[in-house]
């Protein structure tokens, strides 16, 4: 989540952390003020922005990265997982997953930014 007053620089910075430690999927969306009682909006980022670090995550090395204003962190989950082990399976000459309803790689899960391949 960014528009709570971070920088483009830490913003950058916490993709090559993530990158750095074998994240595989990270959803980045514009943090939207619930109610008056809830912090401002300190920026409202453009979707070129969200473009930029999309593009930053993948040149680091994450796999999937979902990145726009209305993007939350179960935004096409299952999609991206898959998507990533897709990849894993070719990278590894794995053969192809049965079309079971579960988790495509294990271990992983869609909660945003903490989401680490481990198959």
């Amino acid at each position: 989540m960014v528009g709570l007053g971070e920088t483009d620089g830490e913003v950058l910075g916490v993709l090559a952390d993530l990158a750095a430690v074998g994240v595989s999927i990270v959803t980045v969306g514009q943090y939207l003020r619930p109610t008056a009682q809830h912090m401002p909006v300190a920026r409202w980022w453009a979707p070129a922005d969200f473009a930029r670090l999309s593009e930053a995550g993948r040149a680091l090395g994450i796999r999937e990265v979902v990145a726009s204003p209305l993007t939350r962190s179960s935004y096409h989950a299952r999609q991206a997982a898959e998507g990533v082990a897709d990849g894993v399976r070719a990278a590894t000459a794995l053969p192809a997953r049965d079309g079971g309803a579960g988790a495509t790689t294990a271990g992983a899960s869609t909660a945003g930014a903490t989401t680490k391949e481990t198959a």
